[in-house]
């Protein structure tokens, strides 16, 4: 190995380092945010649900609140059979018809479907590059968990 090779290895170590010091102090001021716009929150006695401007000195602050609401995936049969229905106006789940995109059979017309079926595909299926996303694990910190 010569030192071009070494100087490019200890180059792409720190790297590493350096995101992964990034990472504990982005979470950290995450959390430091949360506690601030808490503090606000609690300041103008804002409502557990809803959104409100306020003027505060020169700054204009808009405060959101809400609930997000899931729906429990284990109780859906149960949902399902039961027959115990709540009142319609009050039944909030709403059957929809959903659509999803298979990436292999893309991948597969990209690479094996004729023109035809590659122009007719490309009208109705865009591809735009994800946001780059690299994943750090101690390899020692993992083998004491």
């Amino acid at each position: 190995m010569d030192t071009i090779e070494i100087d490019i290895d200890a180059r792409l170590v720190d790297v590493i380092q350096h995101i992964k010091l990034l990472k504990c102090r982005i979470n950290q001021l995450n959390k430091d945010k949360q506690k601030c716009e808490e503090f606000i929150r609690r300041w103008f006695d804002h409502p557990e649900e809803g959104s409100i401007k306020y003027d505060f000195m020169d700054k204009k602050l808009t405060i959101t609140t809400g609930y997000n609401y899931t729906f429990n995936k284990l109780s859906h049969g149960d949902y399902l059979l039961s027959d115990r229905r709540i009142n319609p106006r009050f039944d909030p789940v709403k059957q929809v018809i959903k659509f999803e995109l298979n990436k292999k059979t893309i991948r597969n017309c990209e690479e094996f479907g004729s023109p035809e079926d590659k122009l007719l595909m490309s009208s109705f299926v865009k591809a735009t590059p994800k946001k780059l996303h690299i994943t750090i694990v101690d390899m020692e910190a993992s083998k004491n968990e």
